[in-house]
């Protein structure tokens, strides 16, 4: 089903017109920004005090009822630190705005929590690996963000 569901997001997404500035063909950066960032965020939180519901709508843009709902499944979160990581990632690599990860993590809260250096990362780049531009795999993300979790992504899609 999550293949099903994955291909037909792909399929309208090399149908469609990107959204996505043309002019923003730059490669991926070759270090992780999202390293600082969730060095910083970690330190700048104290452990016991991370309010999930109100970052998902000040960060991410997400209303209340879309926040409530996405927190439950991100009680485990003690800090943004990770969040962070995630976004700090998508911004420099694909140039992904918090808002349209926010479309993701509605879809699939936990998205958020991936492991950039071991999960997001190198999804990626089997995507790229098969063809798919930065802003198509931009596209994608917010559209199917379970794939983006999935160690098996390459192999489902190559047919």
């Amino acid at each position: 089903m999550v293949v099903f569901h994955l291909r037909a997001a792909l399929s309208r997404i090399l149908r469609s017109p990107s959204r996505l500035p043309t002019s923003s063909h730059a490669p991926p950066p070759l270090v992780f920004p999202h390293r600082l960032l969730a060095s910083s965020a970690a330190a700048a939180s104290s452990p016991g005090s991370f309010a999930v519901e109100e970052y998902l709508v000040s960060r991410l843009g997400l209303t209340q009822a879309q926040a409530l709902k996405a927190a439950a499944k991100l009680s485990h979160l003690r800090s943004s630190a990770k969040p962070e990581a995630v976004l700090a990632y998508l911004e420099s690599t694909l140039g992904i705005p918090a808002a349209d990860v926010g479309r993701a993590v509605v879809i699939r809260p936990r998205f958020l929590c991936t492991n950039v250096e071991e999960t997001l990362a190198p999804r990626v780049a089997d995507l790229r690996d098969l063809g798919l531009s930065r802003d198509e795999i931009a596209r994608l993300v917010p559209l199917a963000p379970n794939s983006f979790r999935s160690r098996f992504l390459r192999s489902k899609l190559e047919f």
